[in-house]
């Protein structure tokens, strides 16, 4: 098949609200059916199976990540563990997976590609051992408006790690006074050893404090003026406030957690204002 979320999306023009809601994401229109009649030659059977077959990069704001051979968007699901899909039924009419056997293009580590056995006995294929989706309201090549639905969905990058964005700040409020956190309630950090304009948060760094990528915008009690943005030694995207980098703390499981701030009396909260909040969280 060629591109197999537009097969999956044909017909669904009539999908009711809350289709979505097993899988974190809206009701959608369905798309119109464009399958083009496959030649009897080896070489282009080859190239329209599911998804080209090949998967390879592309670059945007939101850094570099998976596409099928046709440019089309990848995605994994946070609720999936590795090896393991537990999107079904509806879920899946919104995001169709990925199928069959594929080899890597350029940006791919052939290592990180392999595939699963679903409960209808259709191969899904993976990447760093998380299955692959489309996400039907991606209409054309570089379309990315799965990324960050439901805050589960998200893109995938060439080491298998998905590329959590912001999308928009907003604040919320605790002990600490009000702080900035993403649109999902996610706390977002400064780092005192990076400077305005600047991150020197690398390698181990990274993976314990992963920068807020792409642009953002601003929501409720944010100032504006005070988002920008700064290119990352590798390339991305990150987003800033007041010019400091942003960054998630792994350790924060859910929107409202705030178990970075003072770790290692680097790492704190931001205010509105884009001031530094040092106060210690309550115990407990």
């Amino acid at each position: 098949m060629n591109q197999p979320h537009k097969v999956w999306a044909a017909g669904l023009g009539l999908l009711v609200a809350g289709l979505l809601a097993s899988c974190g994401g809206d009701d959608t229109e369905g798309a119109t059916d464009t399958e083009t009649t496959v030649q009897e030659t080896p070489s282009q059977s080859d190239t329209d199976a599911a998804a080209g077959t090949e998967i390879a990069t592309t670059e945007t704001s939101l850094g570099t990540f998976l596409v099928d051979g046709e440019g089309a968007s990848l995605y994994l699901f946070t609720q999936d563990s590795p090896g393991k899909s537990v999107c079904e039924g509806d879920c899946l009419v919104a995001w169709p997976p990925l199928e069959g056997e594929v080899t890597a293009g350029e940006g791919v580590d052939e290592s990180l590609i392999g595939s699963i056995e679903r409960s209808d006995g259709t191969i899904q294929a993976t990447y760093g051992e998380w299955p692959l989706y489309y996400w039907i309201k991606d209409k054309a090549a570089g379309d990315v408006t799965g990324q960050g639905v439901g805050g589960v969905w998200y893109v995938v990058d060439p080491k298998g790690k998905a590329i959590v964005t912001a999308g928009q700040l907003i604040t919320d409020s605790s002990d600490l006074g009000t702080y900035l956190t993403d649109s999902q309630g996610r706390t977002l950090y400064m780092f005192t050893n990076d400077s305005p304009g600047k991150s020197v948060c690398e390698g181990d760094c990274l993976v314990a404090w992963p920068p807020v990528v792409g642009e953002v915008t601003a929501g409720e009690g944010v100032d504006p003026s005070l988002i920008g943005s700064i290119e990352r030694s590798d390339g991305t995207v990150q987003a800033t406030y007041a010019e400091w980098p942003l960054y998630y703390w792994i350790e924060d499981k859910k929107p409202g957690d705030t178990t970075g701030q003072g770790v290692g009396d680097v790492w704190y909260v931001l205010s509105p204002d884009g001031k530094i909040i040092k106060k210690a969280p309550s115990a407990g």
